[in-house]
């Protein structure tokens, strides 16, 4: 039975700018408290891309290999959603312990301000065992940084 993890945050910033800095993958260590970087391994950012995630869940720092799945830009959908979604790809996936796939989308509202709505879900003979409180809070924490990172100042 896989579990759900999820966040969500109303944005005063216009769609575009808000996947500019969602998708400006070198420069999450500036704002983002729990992927606190992203290394590009291969390819570019797209589908097929492979990154390694640093996440830092409250002190305990971690690793991710992950992979592109869905890469949908503003400009496909006439600027009315965008969503970046990858898939865990470490040895745990390989072997059936664990399988995630995190999606995070983005909606224009009516009013011009952007809906951020992330999930992850989580499957896998291991999946118990994940820090499902720790993730929790990190992904209020990633939702609240970018909405203070596209609420402020463009830089």
């Amino acid at each position: 039975m896989p579990r759900t993890l999820e966040a969500q945050v109303s944005i005063d910033a216009p769609l575009e700018r808000v996947w500019r800095e969602m998708t400006g993958l070198a420069r999450y260590g500036e704002w983002n408290p729990f992927v606190v970087g992203i290394d590009l391994l291969e390819g570019p950012p797209g589908v097929g891309a492979r990154l390694r995630l640093h996440v830092d869940m409250q002190g305990s720092r971690t690793t991710a290999l992950e992979e592109m799945t869905v890469w949908t830009t503003p400009s496909d959908t006439g600027g009315e959603r965008a969503e970046m979604t990858y898939e865990f790809r470490g040895p745990m996936h390989s072997t059936g312990m664990v399988h995630a796939t995190r999606r995070q989308v983005l909606t224009r509202e009516a009013d011009g301000r952007t809906t951020y709505h992330t999930t992850e879900t989580f499957s896998g003979l291991l999946w118990r065992f994940i820090p499902f409180p720790k993730i929790r809070v990190g992904f209020d924490m990633h939702a609240q940084a970018l909405k203070a990172r596209c609420e402020g100042p463009e830089g």
